[in-house]
């Protein structure tokens, strides 16, 4: 496969910008746990609301934003792990990723 210098470029140029986006939001995800108040931590709760998750769906969501496993989450909820199985699956589909590493990035994105 052959890649001329302004793709290679374009693909240099996405990268940078992808790589800052998601530190800005680890960063910001990271403030958010610490209990710290900043503007995007009221978006990450309206953005949790805007995208229909149930009150159960908002808390597991947040437990994956402290990149809790589902054991560790179904000892804090006290609910099973079939129930958390579908409220992630859920919430994926909610959200519109593919994965439960990715609900950080999507609720700090505009």
């Amino acid at each position: 496969m052959d890649f001329d210098v302004g793709e290679i470029a374009l693909v240099r140029a996405k990268i940078k910008t992808n790589y800052r986006e998601a530190m800005k939001a680890c960063d910001v995800v990271e403030a958010y746990l610490k209990g710290e108040e900043l503007p995007e931590h009221t978006a990450i709760r309206n953005r949790l609301l805007e995208f229909g998750l149930s009150r159960r769906q908002r808390q597991i969501a947040l437990l994956l934003l402290q990149s809790k496993t589902s054991k560790e989450i179904k000892q804090e909820l006290h609910i099973s792990l079939s129930a958390i199985k579908g409220h992630i699956s859920i919430i994926l589909a909610k959200l519109h990723i593919e994965s439960r590493h990715e609900v950080a990035w999507k609720l700090v994105q505009p």
